[in-house]
């Protein structure tokens, strides 16, 4: 079964318990109108049909083993709700993807793993610098400060796809 969320619209500040988001349901090629979740923890809203649809599909799918931590797992059959939001994650990954990332590596330390910042939080990023230089900036300008970052000989700075980044840094 192909289920694709297209249209779709993530709402982190909603998200409480759940995601919240809005999209469109096709499933086989066929659109089942709109699914969605508020992210207060209730189940996720959608046709009737399509509910059926993905009930059927779960049914088939076999046991997996959920993680809750402390080395301590558990089987559980999955459901049209496991299967939705197998769904959301697929799609909230493949918008992460599209956005473009700031790698950060250091000239110093080659062998750190590098850092990445997404380009729509550089402001974010430049603020930090500018309230907070990093200490062997201080006694320099704030203005200075904030080119210097960019071309300080210790870091290289590479814009990278979305799709590049350790999933990690996506959410």
């Amino acid at each position: 079964m192909k289920i694709t969320l297209k249209k779709f619209a993530h709402y982190p500040r909603m998200s409480e318990e759940t995601v919240a988001y809005v999209a469109e349901l096709w499933i086989d090629g066929v659109n089942y109108g709109q699914t969605s979740n508020e992210g207060q923890g209730a189940p996720d809203r959608m046709h009737h049909e399509a509910l059926n649809l993905l009930q059927a599909y779960a049914e088939t799918l076999p046991p997996e083993e959920v993680d809750l931590g402390d080395g301590k797992t558990f089987m559980s059959n999955p459901n049209w709700e496991t299967v939705i939001y197998k769904a959301v994650e697929n799609a909230m990954m493949a918008k992460q993807a599209k956005k473009p990332w700031l790698k950060i590596t250091s000239k110093i330390e080659p062998s750190n793993e590098p850092v990445y910042w997404e380009v729509s939080k550089w402001s974010s990023l430049a603020k930090q610098l500018w309230n907070n230089p990093p200490a062997d900036f201080v006694k320099r300008k704030k203005a200075e400060v904030l080119m210097g970052a960019l071309n300080h000989s210790n870091f290289s700075f590479e814009v990278v796809n979305g799709s590049q980044v350790p999933v990690e840094y996506l959410g």
